[in-house]
Protein backbone atom coordinates (compact mmCIF):
# COMPACT_ATOMS: atom_id res chain seq x y z
CA UNK A 1 0.00 0.00 0.00
CA UNK A 2 1.26 3.44 -0.52
CA UNK A 3 1.44 6.17 2.86
CA UNK A 4 -1.64 6.37 4.67
CA UNK A 5 -3.63 3.39 3.26
CA UNK A 6 -4.54 -0.08 3.56
CA UNK A 7 -5.12 -3.07 1.90
CA UNK A 8 -8.89 -3.44 1.11
CA UNK A 9 -9.97 -6.53 -0.54
CA UNK A 10 -8.70 -9.52 -2.99
CA UNK A 11 -10.11 -10.40 -6.21
CA UNK A 12 -9.58 -13.92 -7.94
CA UNK A 13 -9.02 -14.36 -11.66
CA UNK A 14 -9.22 -17.55 -13.83
CA UNK A 15 -8.44 -17.46 -17.47
CA UNK A 16 -9.43 -13.56 -17.16
CA UNK A 17 -12.48 -13.72 -15.77
CA UNK A 18 -13.57 -12.79 -12.19
CA UNK A 19 -14.09 -15.82 -9.76
CA UNK A 20 -14.36 -14.70 -6.48
CA UNK A 21 -13.59 -11.54 -4.02
CA UNK A 22 -12.34 -11.46 0.01
CA UNK A 23 -11.69 -8.67 1.96
CA UNK A 24 -8.19 -7.93 3.32
CA UNK A 25 -9.37 -8.77 6.98
CA UNK A 26 -9.33 -12.51 5.93
CA UNK A 27 -6.82 -13.24 3.08
CA UNK A 28 -7.45 -16.49 1.95
CA UNK A 29 -8.91 -16.90 -1.47
CA UNK A 30 -10.23 -20.87 -2.54
CA UNK A 31 -10.37 -22.17 -6.21
CA UNK A 32 -12.12 -25.62 -6.63
CA UNK A 33 -9.77 -26.84 -9.37
CA UNK A 34 -12.35 -29.81 -9.80
CA UNK A 35 -14.50 -27.03 -11.65
CA UNK A 36 -11.99 -26.27 -14.32
CA UNK A 37 -11.08 -27.67 -17.61
CA UNK A 38 -7.37 -30.23 -17.71
CA UNK A 39 -4.63 -28.08 -18.88
CA UNK A 40 -2.83 -24.79 -18.22
CA UNK A 41 -4.76 -21.79 -16.95
CA UNK A 42 -3.76 -18.35 -16.26
CA UNK A 43 -4.42 -17.85 -11.94
CA UNK A 44 -4.35 -13.70 -11.36
CA UNK A 45 -5.02 -12.03 -7.68
CA UNK A 46 -5.60 -8.08 -7.61
CA UNK A 47 -5.25 -6.26 -4.09
CA UNK A 48 -7.00 -3.04 -3.91
CA UNK A 49 -6.28 -0.30 -1.50
CA UNK A 50 -9.14 1.32 0.88
CA UNK A 51 -8.57 5.34 -1.00
CA UNK A 52 -11.01 6.40 -3.71
CA UNK A 53 -8.73 5.59 -6.74
CA UNK A 54 -8.22 2.36 -5.22
CA UNK A 55 -4.93 1.33 -7.31
CA UNK A 56 -3.90 -2.55 -7.67
CA UNK A 57 -1.09 -4.58 -7.54
CA UNK A 58 -1.12 -8.35 -8.93
CA UNK A 59 0.27 -11.59 -8.48
CA UNK A 60 0.18 -14.05 -11.38
CA UNK A 61 0.86 -17.64 -12.17
CA UNK A 62 -0.13 -20.35 -14.06
CA UNK A 63 -1.67 -23.64 -12.97
CA UNK A 64 -2.22 -27.23 -14.64
CA UNK A 65 -5.34 -28.76 -13.73
CA UNK A 66 -5.72 -32.58 -14.01
CA UNK A 67 -8.81 -33.83 -14.01
CA UNK A 68 -9.61 -36.54 -16.01
CA UNK A 69 -5.74 -37.15 -17.42
CA UNK A 70 -6.26 -35.22 -20.36
CA UNK A 71 -3.42 -32.68 -21.79
CA UNK A 72 -2.53 -30.50 -24.67
CA UNK A 73 1.00 -29.37 -25.59
CA UNK A 74 2.30 -26.95 -28.15
CA UNK A 75 5.58 -25.58 -29.41
CA UNK A 76 6.48 -23.57 -32.07
CA UNK A 77 9.31 -23.08 -34.78
CA UNK A 78 10.90 -20.40 -35.47
CA UNK A 79 10.46 -18.52 -31.96
CA UNK A 80 11.43 -15.48 -33.78
CA UNK A 81 11.07 -13.85 -36.90
CA UNK A 82 8.39 -11.29 -38.57
CA UNK A 83 5.23 -10.54 -40.50
CA UNK A 84 6.23 -12.14 -43.37
CA UNK A 85 7.94 -15.93 -41.24
CA UNK A 86 5.69 -18.63 -41.37
CA UNK A 87 5.27 -20.08 -38.09
CA UNK A 88 4.96 -23.63 -37.47
CA UNK A 89 3.03 -24.53 -34.52
CA UNK A 90 2.97 -28.57 -33.47
CA UNK A 91 0.24 -29.08 -31.46
CA UNK A 92 -1.47 -32.73 -29.63
CA UNK A 93 -4.04 -33.56 -27.13
CA UNK A 94 -3.91 -36.82 -25.46
CA UNK A 95 -5.76 -38.67 -22.83
CA UNK A 96 -8.78 -39.21 -25.06
CA UNK A 97 -10.42 -38.51 -28.53
CA UNK A 98 -9.66 -35.39 -29.52
CA UNK A 99 -11.54 -33.84 -32.73
CA UNK A 100 -9.86 -30.64 -32.81
CA UNK A 101 -6.82 -28.43 -31.96
CA UNK A 102 -7.73 -25.06 -31.95
CA UNK A 103 -4.74 -22.42 -31.60
CA UNK A 104 -5.26 -19.43 -29.80
CA UNK A 105 -4.21 -15.70 -29.20
CA UNK A 106 -5.59 -13.42 -27.01
CA UNK A 107 -8.56 -15.61 -26.89
CA UNK A 108 -8.91 -15.61 -30.73
CA UNK A 109 -9.05 -18.30 -32.78
CA UNK A 110 -6.40 -17.85 -35.20
CA UNK A 111 -5.77 -21.35 -36.48
CA UNK A 112 -7.06 -25.09 -36.17
CA UNK A 113 -6.78 -28.45 -37.46
CA UNK A 114 -9.12 -31.32 -36.91
CA UNK A 115 -7.24 -33.86 -35.24
CA UNK A 116 -5.46 -35.09 -32.25
CA UNK A 117 -1.90 -33.48 -33.32
CA UNK A 118 -0.65 -31.86 -36.55
CA UNK A 119 0.88 -28.49 -37.56
CA UNK A 120 -1.16 -25.66 -37.98
CA UNK A 121 1.01 -22.69 -39.72
CA UNK A 122 0.47 -19.35 -39.09
CA UNK A 123 1.83 -15.98 -40.54
CA UNK A 124 3.31 -13.42 -38.44
CA UNK A 125 0.89 -10.96 -40.17
CA UNK A 126 -1.83 -13.29 -38.53
CA UNK A 127 -0.64 -12.96 -34.74
CA UNK A 128 0.76 -9.05 -34.95
CA UNK A 129 4.17 -7.45 -34.04
CA UNK A 130 5.29 -7.77 -30.78
CA UNK A 131 5.87 -10.34 -28.18
CA UNK A 132 2.85 -12.58 -28.02
CA UNK A 133 1.96 -16.03 -26.04
CA UNK A 134 -0.08 -18.65 -27.88
CA UNK A 135 -1.49 -21.59 -26.38
CA UNK A 136 -3.40 -24.59 -27.93
CA UNK A 137 -6.72 -26.15 -26.92
CA UNK A 138 -7.91 -29.70 -27.68
CA UNK A 139 -11.86 -30.51 -27.65
CA UNK A 140 -12.87 -33.58 -27.37
CA UNK A 141 -15.40 -36.11 -28.50
CA UNK A 142 -17.36 -35.50 -25.27
CA UNK A 143 -17.03 -31.53 -25.27
CA UNK A 144 -14.23 -31.56 -22.80
CA UNK A 145 -11.49 -29.12 -23.47
CA UNK A 146 -7.86 -29.20 -22.34
CA UNK A 147 -5.62 -26.03 -22.55
CA UNK A 148 -1.60 -25.96 -23.65
CA UNK A 149 0.37 -23.81 -21.37
CA UNK A 150 1.53 -21.07 -24.11
CA UNK A 151 4.45 -20.62 -25.84
CA UNK A 152 6.06 -17.22 -26.98
CA UNK A 153 6.51 -15.52 -30.05
CA UNK A 154 8.62 -12.73 -30.84
CA UNK A 155 7.39 -10.98 -34.35
CA UNK A 156 9.20 -7.91 -35.58
CA UNK A 157 7.70 -4.98 -36.84
CA UNK A 158 9.02 -6.03 -40.51
CA UNK A 159 8.34 -7.95 -43.68
CA UNK A 160 5.50 -9.48 -44.53
CA UNK A 161 4.61 -8.82 -48.91
CA UNK A 162 1.31 -7.71 -50.33
CA UNK A 163 1.22 -10.90 -53.23
CA UNK A 164 2.75 -14.50 -53.81
CA UNK A 165 0.99 -16.25 -50.86
CA UNK A 166 -2.25 -17.85 -51.61
CA UNK A 167 -4.08 -17.39 -47.75
CA UNK A 168 -5.55 -20.68 -46.08
CA UNK A 169 -8.48 -20.42 -43.97
CA UNK A 170 -9.46 -22.17 -41.01
CA UNK A 171 -12.42 -23.60 -39.59
CA UNK A 172 -13.21 -24.63 -36.25
CA UNK A 173 -16.37 -25.59 -33.80
CA UNK A 174 -18.13 -23.19 -31.37
CA UNK A 175 -20.52 -23.30 -28.73
CA UNK A 176 -23.37 -20.52 -28.72
CA UNK A 177 -25.10 -19.93 -25.90
CA UNK A 178 -29.02 -19.60 -27.23
CA UNK A 179 -30.70 -15.81 -27.40
CA UNK A 180 -27.19 -14.73 -26.71
CA UNK A 181 -24.81 -13.14 -29.55
CA UNK A 182 -21.21 -13.62 -29.96
CA UNK A 183 -18.35 -12.98 -31.85
CA UNK A 184 -17.00 -15.64 -34.09
CA UNK A 185 -13.67 -15.42 -35.57
CA UNK A 186 -12.72 -16.68 -39.11
CA UNK A 187 -9.31 -17.57 -38.93
CA UNK A 188 -7.19 -16.75 -41.69
CA UNK A 189 -3.15 -17.11 -42.09
CA UNK A 190 -1.57 -14.92 -44.74
CA UNK A 191 1.28 -12.88 -45.41
CA UNK A 192 -0.25 -9.58 -46.92
CA UNK A 193 -1.13 -6.47 -45.43
CA UNK A 194 -4.44 -7.11 -43.36
CA UNK A 195 -5.75 -4.30 -44.80
CA UNK A 196 -6.09 -5.98 -48.15
CA UNK A 197 -7.51 -9.31 -46.83
CA UNK A 198 -11.55 -9.82 -47.80
CA UNK A 199 -13.44 -11.88 -45.53
CA UNK A 200 -16.38 -13.31 -47.59
CA UNK A 201 -18.99 -15.38 -45.99
CA UNK A 202 -20.71 -17.86 -48.20
CA UNK A 203 -22.96 -19.90 -46.67
CA UNK A 204 -24.67 -18.17 -43.61
CA UNK A 205 -25.94 -20.35 -40.38
CA UNK A 206 -29.52 -21.20 -40.67
CA UNK A 207 -31.05 -20.33 -36.98
CA UNK A 208 -28.86 -16.99 -36.59
CA UNK A 209 -28.68 -14.08 -38.15
CA UNK A 210 -25.18 -11.78 -38.86
CA UNK A 211 -24.75 -8.26 -37.35
CA UNK A 212 -22.30 -6.09 -39.49
CA UNK A 213 -21.00 -6.42 -42.93
CA UNK A 214 -18.75 -8.57 -44.39
CA UNK A 215 -15.01 -8.32 -45.37
CA UNK A 216 -14.27 -8.33 -41.44
CA UNK A 217 -11.52 -10.94 -39.73
CA UNK A 218 -14.70 -12.06 -37.45
CA UNK A 219 -18.75 -12.03 -37.50
CA UNK A 220 -21.02 -11.05 -34.58
CA UNK A 221 -24.28 -13.83 -34.64
CA UNK A 222 -27.21 -13.46 -32.95
CA UNK A 223 -28.77 -17.34 -32.59
CA UNK A 224 -32.57 -17.49 -33.41
CA UNK A 225 -34.95 -18.22 -30.28
CA UNK A 226 -35.44 -21.78 -30.30
CA UNK A 227 -31.67 -22.68 -32.16
CA UNK A 228 -30.92 -25.99 -31.07
CA UNK A 229 -28.44 -28.67 -32.34
CA UNK A 230 -25.60 -27.99 -34.47
CA UNK A 231 -25.40 -24.91 -37.74
CA UNK A 232 -22.68 -24.37 -39.86
CA UNK A 233 -21.56 -21.74 -41.69
CA UNK A 234 -18.60 -21.21 -44.72
CA UNK A 235 -16.42 -18.39 -45.62
CA UNK A 236 -13.41 -17.45 -47.96
CA UNK A 237 -10.45 -15.27 -47.57
CA UNK A 238 -8.96 -13.49 -50.63
CA UNK A 239 -5.78 -11.24 -50.67
CA UNK A 240 -3.70 -10.29 -53.56
CA UNK A 241 -2.12 -13.76 -53.73
CA UNK A 242 -5.36 -15.34 -54.32
CA UNK A 243 -7.99 -17.42 -52.34
CA UNK A 244 -8.07 -19.81 -49.57
CA UNK A 245 -10.13 -22.68 -49.54
CA UNK A 246 -13.62 -22.36 -48.26
CA UNK A 247 -13.30 -22.95 -44.48
CA UNK A 248 -16.65 -24.59 -42.04
CA UNK A 249 -17.55 -22.80 -38.53
CA UNK A 250 -20.05 -25.66 -37.07
CA UNK A 251 -21.95 -23.83 -34.09
CA UNK A 252 -23.37 -25.82 -31.85
CA UNK A 253 -26.33 -24.29 -30.07
CA UNK A 254 -27.20 -26.84 -27.19
CA UNK A 255 -26.50 -30.84 -26.88
CA UNK A 256 -22.75 -31.97 -27.31
CA UNK A 257 -20.01 -30.45 -28.97
CA UNK A 258 -19.80 -34.26 -31.18
CA UNK A 259 -22.73 -35.95 -30.85
CA UNK A 260 -21.81 -38.93 -33.31
CA UNK A 261 -17.95 -39.92 -32.31
CA UNK A 262 -18.38 -42.23 -35.11
CA UNK A 263 -19.14 -39.22 -37.43
CA UNK A 264 -15.42 -39.52 -39.21
CA UNK A 265 -16.95 -37.80 -42.42
CA UNK A 266 -18.97 -35.31 -40.52
CA UNK A 267 -21.98 -35.24 -42.88
CA UNK A 268 -23.80 -36.30 -39.44
CA UNK A 269 -25.02 -39.87 -40.30
CA UNK A 270 -22.82 -42.99 -39.09
CA UNK A 271 -23.03 -45.08 -42.45
CA UNK A 272 -20.45 -47.03 -44.81
CA UNK A 273 -18.47 -44.01 -45.53
CA UNK A 274 -17.52 -43.28 -42.13
CA UNK A 275 -16.70 -47.07 -41.79
CA UNK A 276 -14.16 -46.97 -44.63
CA UNK A 277 -12.90 -43.40 -43.30
CA UNK A 278 -11.73 -45.73 -40.36
CA UNK A 279 -9.81 -47.99 -42.26
CA UNK A 280 -8.24 -45.47 -43.83
CA UNK A 281 -7.32 -43.54 -40.75
CA UNK A 282 -6.39 -46.90 -38.80
CA UNK A 283 -4.28 -47.81 -41.82
CA UNK A 284 -2.25 -44.62 -41.18
CA UNK A 285 -2.39 -44.91 -37.11
CA UNK A 286 -3.97 -41.45 -37.37
CA UNK A 287 -4.50 -40.38 -33.55
CA UNK A 288 -8.16 -39.22 -34.54
CA UNK A 289 -9.31 -42.98 -34.39
CA UNK A 290 -7.54 -43.43 -30.49
CA UNK A 291 -11.16 -44.25 -29.16
CA UNK A 292 -9.85 -45.81 -26.23
CA UNK A 293 -7.52 -42.29 -25.55
CA UNK A 294 -4.80 -44.31 -24.48
CA UNK A 295 -1.96 -42.80 -27.32
CA UNK A 296 -1.83 -46.20 -29.77
CA UNK A 297 -3.86 -46.94 -32.39
CA UNK A 298 -4.94 -50.47 -31.91
CA UNK A 299 -7.18 -53.28 -32.60
CA UNK A 300 -9.15 -51.85 -29.33
CA UNK A 301 -9.72 -48.94 -31.17
CA UNK A 302 -11.35 -51.10 -33.63
CA UNK A 303 -14.32 -53.01 -31.29
CA UNK A 304 -14.18 -49.36 -29.49
CA UNK A 305 -15.54 -48.21 -33.28
CA UNK A 306 -17.98 -50.47 -33.89
CA UNK A 307 -19.82 -49.77 -30.32
CA UNK A 308 -19.93 -46.18 -31.62
CA UNK A 309 -20.82 -47.10 -35.23
CA UNK A 310 -23.69 -49.77 -33.61
CA UNK A 311 -25.12 -46.99 -31.74
CA UNK A 312 -25.55 -44.35 -34.44
CA UNK A 313 -26.45 -40.39 -34.01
Amino acid sequence: TRPGAAMARYDLYVDGVFWSTISAAAPQLNLNTTLLDDGWHDIRVLGYDNTLIKPDGRWQRGLTVNNAGLSAGLSVAPASGDLGTLYQFSASGSGGLVKELRLLHNGRVIGSTPSGSGTIPVYGQTIGAGASQVRVEAVYADGRIASSPPVPVTIAFSGGSPTGVVPTAFGYTQRLTPAASAIIELPASYNADPATAQYTPLQLPAQASIIGGPNNAYVMITPNPGAAGVDTMTFRVTTPGGNSNVATIRLVYSGPLFPCAADLTGDGVIDFSDYLEFLNLYDAADPRVDFTGDGVVDFSDYLEFLNFYEAGC
